[in-house]
């Protein structure tokens, strides 16, 4: 059973409906609710929605810019866009999310949710004549814990789930869209194609690198600090240094490595010694496959055009002007850029040389 779309009673940009799946002897065993966000002009897209709770927030602020039109990072960057069957005609079909979509544990694995979803579409066709866009993001309800899986196999779970009607996700962002239109290349893209993000290796057997890793991201902690207390894990620059496997570990949830986390935190002199000793970690991306230089760019990014965090609290529009990137952000940007740089011609020179000898 579905119900029709109702306007939300505190945010007329909302419109809600719900469909569920119900036994004649049973409570609902099936429940899908989702929001039809309409009547907003794309600039005000932010500023509407500030205060519409943490899952609408969530996906105006990371799918959507200042402009209210999706994001160029998702369509035209060459690691942001993940599999590339996204862009912009999201920014001329109406747009749905879905909040809630739970399955009775007892129920699982008996193609109710497919059919309920099958239930919702035909519900929303029925409503919306034009094109429309579904976006969910894969998580775990705060009733739904579960002490046989931990939280990365349930959202992996969850994904696959999602895959299996037909979302992919949304270049390499948490959400999942589901396109109307037959003929969209998502459609198209078969799901174990689609983008998978993995969880990182555990950092919890070497405590060390742990405390380093808070150590190196914290902006409060000095440049000089950071560098000695690196320094004093390593020891030395010898090959043994260079060897240390602590240098593999990688932070959860992010799977970032201590370059990423030094150059977020822009400290070009942490920076520097990094690379010096393992230049390799330059090219070393983390779980949504950023390398160190695209985290510092989409943090620099954000300094110039800030919007509001995706924290369960009740975010605000954020109106502070641009004051300019500090030195030791362009100094970090300009170290990561230049070893990026020679990484690639020396990549072309050995294409080239491999050349000569076909």
């Amino acid at each position: 059973m579905a119900t029709p779309f109702v306007p939300d009673a505190n945010t007329p940009y909302l419109h809600q409906t719900s469909c569920f799946a119900q036994l004649q002897t049973e409570k609902a065993i099936a429940t899908c609710e989702a929001y039809l966000i309409r009547g907003i002009n794309r600039p005000d897209l932010w500023n509407n929605l500030a205060n519409c709770g943490h899952e609408v927030t969530d996906l105006a602020y990371t799918l959507f810019d200042q402009n209210g039109h999706f994001r160029e990072k998702f369509y035209h960057h060459s690691v942001a866009k993940g599999t590339g069957v996204w862009g912009t005609e999201i920014n001329t079909g109406e747009i749905l999310l879905i909040e809630i979509f739970k399955v009775s544990r007892a129920w699982r694995g008996k193609r109710i949710g497919t059919r309920l979803f099958q239930t919702f579409l035909a519900a929303i066709n029925e409503q919306l004549s034009g094109g429309y866009f579904i976006f969910a993001r894969p998580g775990i309800l705060p009733d739904e814990e579960d002490r046989d899986h931990s939280e990365n196999k349930i959202i992996n779970l969850t994904e696959a789930f999602y895959r299996s009607l037909g979302f992919r996700r949304v270049g390499n962002s948490a959400w999942f869209g589901y396109a109307k239109d037959p003929n969209h290349a998502s459609r198209h893209l078969k799901a174990a194609l689609d983008l998978c993000i993995s969880e990182p290796s555990s950092s919890s057997q070497w405590p060390a690198i742990t405390q380093l890793m808070r150590t190196l991201a914290n902006p409060r902690v000095s440049d000089d600090t950071s560098l000695q207390r690196l320094c004093h894990v390593f020891h030395d620059s010898s090959s043994h240094a260079q060897n240390d496997p602590q240098w593999e570990v990688q932070s959860n949830p992010e799977g970032d490595t201590l370059l990423h986390k030094a150059a977020l935190a822009c400290k070009p002199k942490t920076v520097k010694y990094i690379l010096s000793l393992r230049p390799d970690l330059a090219t070393r991306p983390n779980v949504i496959y950023y390398t160190a230089l695209h985290v510092l760019e989409e943090a620099m990014e954000k300094l110039r055009h800030p919007f509001p965090s995706s924290s369960l609290d009740t975010p605000k529009p954020v109106t502070r002007p641009f004051k300019g990137y500090s030195t030791a952000s362009l100094e970090c940007y300009q170290i990561l850029k230049s070893c990026s740089e020679q990484k690639e011609e020396t990549l072309l020179s050995d294409d080239a040389r491999l050349a000569t000898l076909i």
